[in-house]
């Protein structure tokens, strides 16, 4: 470990915390909304070049699973999909970011602060030994792990319009020991990534925060986890 606790801006890795809140919510994921244009409005439009702000490209009046918004709130990273989870639990959203921290609570982060759902906002931050933390609960919930191990899903929203979406994190093409993983992106960040890998009945977490460019965030977890596995 290196800098451990050190806290720093989570970016994306926020969405780790917001999917479990909307889960606790015990939603019921097989039901549909309607996606909103407030989904889209309230997000900020910044990204890099590297990593472009994250959003589905569907169409407010659409209407989409539930189950399907979590996986395009968790695989590209959809900010707008994260506001539509967040509608979809009909809670205030003061409400839902205090559910948030009191989760932090929980489990124990006592770094941990959120402010918003998407992570767009500096303030969600948390030190690299809480977000591993944080990481190993959520990998370890079967309804978040499996979007989390997803490189590409497709799925046709009940107005028969078909969506394709991509992960964010690229070792899980590129590295078969990673079983799940979640990026974060803001230039007041730089660029984070925690994942789950596994071998031989071994299993690490390993979390990098504010790398200088994507392909180095990619290239020293992959460091790591080879460093840990073998």
């Amino acid at each position: 470990a290196k800098n451990e606790i050190e806290t720093l801006p989570l970016a994306s890795l926020t969405k780790l915390m917001s999917a479990l809140v909307f889960l606790r919510t015990e939603p019921a994921l097989d039901q549909s909304i309607a996606i909103a244009a407030e989904d889209f409005n309230s997000i900020a439009d910044y990204g890099s070049d590297e990593e472009p702000i994250a959003k589905v490209n569907w169409r407010a009046g659409e209407r989409v699973r539930l189950q399907d918004v979590l996986y395009a709130a968790l695989i590209p990273s959809a900010n707008n999909a994260v506001m539509t989870l967040v509608r979809a639990t009909k809670l205030p959203m003061e409400e839902f970011v205090r559910l948030m921290n009191l989760e932090a609570w929980r489990l124990n982060l006592p770094t941990a602060r959120f402010v918003d759902p998407t992570g767009l906002e500096r303030p969600n931050q948390a030190s690299a030994l809480d977000v591993a933390k944080l990481a190993r609960y959520v990998f370890n919930q079967p309804l978040l792990e499996k979007p989390l191990g997803t490189a590409r899903y497709s799925f046709i929203s009940l107005d028969k319009i078909t969506h394709t979406i991509e992960t964010t994190n690229r070792l899980l093409e590129r590295l078969p020991e990673v079983k799940a993983g979640k990026t974060g992106y803001i230039p007041e960040a730089g660029y984070n990534l925690a994942v789950k890998a596994g071998r031989d009945g071994r299993e690490v977490i390993v979390v990098v925060l504010g790398a200088p460019t994507l392909e180095a965030r990619f290239k020293e977890v992959e460091k790591l986890v080879r460093w840990a596995l073998y």
